[in-house]
């Protein structure tokens, strides 16, 4: 199987998650890095490219890699929830 993930489910997975983080649900307009299609399953270890095994991610989108912790992206939430900015409403 091609790791290859074809244009139609590419912008299915997209609109799906509204253009969001699937981790940590941040919009791409938020967010200097891009959004990046990331299988859930690996395809070496079995996992498809439908539009089931795909989600949205900032790279190799973990709390670890992007840092979700960090202070600043802890003051940075801290002040999205005070203003209702997050989580998303619109969130799935």
């Amino acid at each position: 199987m091609t790791s290859y993930i074809p244009d139609a489910v590419r912008h299915r997975v997209i609109e799906a998650f509204g253009n969001r983080c699937s981790y940590c649900l941040a919009a791409q307009r938020y967010v200097f890095s891009k959004l990046e299609i990331e299988r859930i399953i690996p395809v070496t270890l079995g996992g498809s490219n439908d539009e089931v095994n795909p989600c949205l991610a900032f790279g190799r989108a973990t709390v670890e890699a992007i840092r979700l912790n960090n202070e600043i992206a802890v003051e940075a939430r801290r002040n999205w929830v005070l203003v209702g900015w997050h989580p998303p409403s619109d969130a799935r």
